[in-house]
Order: structure tokens, then sequence, then C-alpha cells
């Protein structure tokens, strides 16, 4: 039985006003020139978690993925993203009701990928163009598992956002 569902969403703010669960950007690092630099610069007192960190990629952090966690639906991240960084492909946006650093360990489990040769790579599951790959050709249980602390993910395709809900 499937448990989740791929919608397209007419109005990202109004959707994310409904959710009684934490807002979540992950940013890709890979397209700022400096993602810790702007994090700070957007809120001086942020609750991010970088997350190469601790991992075997931490030697480039300059280029970590971030999950941002949003302080209200009047965040200056948010409003960023709705603005610049969802037209840019630059992140998603996740509601979960677990903690930053509980969701964040989740996702490092993901950075990875096994190619058909063997090779291991970089999995940027965090990227719009890659997110809508993942949900055309994993199947049921791979994304089960990957959005399973998830109640919700939203990007930008194309021109409209669309997104992503689990039932828990």
């Amino acid at each position: 039985m499937q448990t989740y569902f791929l919608n397209q969403i007419p109005d990202l703010l109004q959707t994310l006003s409904k959710t009684e669960h934490n807002i979540y950007l992950l940013l890709d690092g890979a397209k700022f020139t400096n993602i810790h630099a702007f994090i700070y610069k957007t809120d001086e007192f942020p609750q991010y978690s970088s997350l190469y960190k601790d991992t075997y990629y931490e030697s480039i952090l300059e280029i970590s993925p971030c999950l941002v966690q949003m302080k209200s639906l009047h965040d200056k991240f948010l409003s960023w993203y709705i603005s610049k960084g969802s037209d840019a492909h630059q992140a998603i946006v996740i509601t979960s009701g677990k903690d930053l650093a509980e969701l964040a360990d989740h996702f490092k489990n993901f950075l990875e990928a096994k190619l058909p040769n063997l090779n291991i790579v970089l999995f940027r599951f965090y990227e719009p163009n890659v997110l809508n790959t993942i949900l055309k050709f994993y199947d049921h249980h791979q994304v089960k598992k990957f959005i399973s602390l998830c109640s919700a993910m939203y990007w930008k395709y194309c021109s409209y956002y669309c997104g992503i809900t689990n039932k828990l």
C-alpha cells in the first residue's frame, strides 16, 4: 500500500500554515558561494545542521547540504526561498515532527549512492531534479524509507511547487 502522495501545490505558504510540524529548509550548499555565511547573514542565531559534519565528507563542509529549522512562517529563510531560492533550485522545504538533530542524522544515511559499477558517489537527493527522479524510479519501499521521518517535502519543479506527503 502506497503511503505517500505527490501533489501540485498552488500556494506553498498556505500549505505550510496548516502544518503542526516543524518546518525546515534543506539548502544545497554547492549552489552557494559560502553556505555558512549565507545562513548567518540571513539569521544571526540560526538552528541548522551541516549534513557533512561528522562524516567522511567533513573536509568539504563549505559545500555541505544544510538543514535549517524555521522559527515561523515569517522566517527570513522561507521568504528568501519563495522569492529566490526555489527558482534557483537551491533548497527543498521539509515538514517533520522530528527535531533538527534526528532529521539531520536520518538524511546523513542518504548522502551516498552505489552505482551499477559499484562505485560510491555523493547522492544529491536535496536537489529538486534529483528528488523528482527518486520519486519516478525508486520503488515504493525505498521512497518510504527516504521520507519516513518527514510529514511532507516541497520543491519547485518547472514553474510550480509540488510536494510529497507522507501518511506516517
